[in-house]
């Protein structure tokens, strides 16, 4: 149960059992008082600061109920039009004054057993009004912490991709490098298969081998375009700002995407004729 509820159920029982028109709650702050709840009339006066003259407040110091008929409800109020039965009940806890019960009524009685009674609520209340207030404080950390840690998990789920993302790029920079060093001597001693074919005096074979060659060749060559398209996607070296061609790029990612489209759709290109954009490649 918050507060408010409590001083609502509070106040409700209070003016029914003294006949008030108007019962409230004042917490105390800064030598006076600032209304938090009400029940009857001027139900809307929260938030209010009031102050009791020097004789009330040397009865709520001692911890005594101040009980009188008057004509106004605290310093600066608008007078009534006759004087009301206004009683006023320190709450407190740990011998701190934290707040008053502010009771209004036109009944005109004598309160004797009613002392002890609103004694004992005033003492119940001071402890339910601070037990609500260490709940919503509670509640409020929880509710903190709970933000907090799913801010480190996204944070931290942020930190994982960005190592992975790292990861990923060494990889596939090893990759790169790996299959660099076996097609540069494959292409070399395709290079010299060329230049020994036209030696060869057999025709069938002659042709087959310049088949063959061929063949070669062209297998080389998409490897090469592969393994620069990898360079390329990761980019471990072009974090700055620098021109790039978009022709290329788009080619670049078709490469990389060939093995998913080759056999499933035709790719028509047109590309018109765009200079270099300045932008970050990666």
């Amino acid at each position: 149960m918050d507060i408010s509820m409590i001083l609502n159920s509070a106040l409700k029982e209070l003016a029914i059992m003294f006949g008030c028109f108007k019962a409230y709650y004042a917490s105390a702050c800064d030598g006076g008082f600032s209304i938090k709840e009400v029940y009857g009339e001027n139900r809307y006066a929260r938030d209010l600061s009031i102050s009791f003259d020097e004789h009330v407040m040397n009865k709520l110091n001692s911890g005594n109920i101040s009980i009188s008929y008057s004509l106004l409800e605290y310093i600066g109020a608008e007078p009534f039009k006759q004087s009301v039965l206004r009683i006023i009940v320190p709450v407190y806890h740990l011998n701190k004054m934290i707040g008053v019960l502010v009771l209004l009524s036109y009944q005109k009685r004598e309160l004797n057993e009613e002392i002890e009674i609103l004694d004992a609520i005033s003492s119940q209340l001071g402890n339910a009004i601070i037990r609500a207030e260490l709940y919503q404080k509670n509640a409020k950390n929880v509710k903190d912490l709970k933000a907090a840690l799913n801010e480190l998990k996204e944070t931290q789920l942020q930190l994982i991709n960005s190592e992975k993302m790292a990861s990923l790029g060494q990889l596939v920079a090893g990759v790169a490098h790996e299959i660099n060093t076996p097609v540069a001597s494959i292409k070399s001693n395709n290079s010299i298969i060329s230049k020994l074919i036209p030696q060869i005096e057999q025709e069938d074979l002659k042709d087959m081998l310049s088949q063959i060659n061929s063949i070669d060749k062209e297998a080389i060559a998409r490897i090469s375009n592969i393994v620069v398209s990898l360079k390329k996607f990761v980019r471990l070296d072009e974090a700055e700002l620098q021109e790039a061609n978009i022709n290329k790029e788009i080619d670049l990612t078709l490469d990389l995407i060939s093995h998913e489209t080759k056999n499933r759709i035709e790719i028509e290109k047109h590309y018109g004729d765009i200079p270099p954009i300045k932008c970050y490649p990666n």
